[in-house]
């Protein structure tokens, strides 16, 4: 059982790791929203698309007053985030320890 448990720990590890890269990505978008970036530029439109996939679900639950002027689904998206990874870990860390 100790071959499951290693790789459970490292699913574990990978799933903490995208889920930080996705969060910075989030902030990035945020940044670069600020800057008024040319919407033309591949890493822009890399940033946009990737982080679409989380954020617009977002905004149409969001009423129309918390949309604008400022924007708050991608600190709802973090947050989400946040929470999923500080829940599952600690989760699947007691599973795998179980395991072993």
């Amino acid at each position: 059982m100790f071959i499951l448990a290693n790789f459970l720990s490292a699913l574990v590890d990978v799933f903490n790791i995208a889920v930080n890269v996705y969060m910075f990505l989030i902030i990035g978008r945020v940044i670069v929203s600020w800057l008024n970036p040319d919407l033309h530029n591949p890493v822009v439109q890399f940033i946009n698309g990737i982080t679409d996939v989380v954020l617009e679900p977002i905004r149409r639950v969001l009423p129309q007053s918390l949309r604008y002027p400022l924007d708050i689904s991608p600190a709802i998206a973090c947050f989400a985030l946040f929470f999923l990874q500080r829940f599952l870990t600690p989760t699947l860390s007691y599973y795998i320890g179980k395991l072993r």
